[in-house]
């Protein structure tokens, strides 16, 4: 069974605790709350996770922000700070690393 202290262990991303716990939330609001069922692999989590706080750290390290556009002459670099883009690389992550899996079903049973 996953659980956050499982994941923490095997992510070699951060020791940031608040990114860990950010990652978990986000893993938890779009699995709803289905991340401690048997049947899907460690391994499958453990990558999204990593992935999760890999963002969340990319995210920090920008003020919030993400890249939109770069330039490469006369250096130039576009941000948006829309919580909406946000959501929407959380959403893409989550849904290529655990799409595959029951965790992300919502229909009836």
């Amino acid at each position: 069974m996953a659980s956050l202290k499982g994941l923490m262990s095997l992510c070699s991303v951060s020791d940031s605790d608040a990114a860990l716990s950010w990652a978990w939330t986000q893993l938890c609001r779009y699995t709803f709350n289905r991340v401690n069922r048997d049947d899907v692999q460690d391994d499958q989590l453990a990558e999204c996770f990593e992935e999760l706080v890999a963002f969340r750290l990319r995210l920090n390290q920008n003020g919030g922000r993400l890249p939109t556009s770069e330039s490469v002459d006369k250096w130039s670099r576009s941000f948006s700070s829309s919580a909406n883009d946000v959501n929407a690389v959380i959403r893409d992550i989550i849904t290529r690393q655990l799409g595959h899996t029951d965790l992300l079903y919502r229909g009836m049973d």
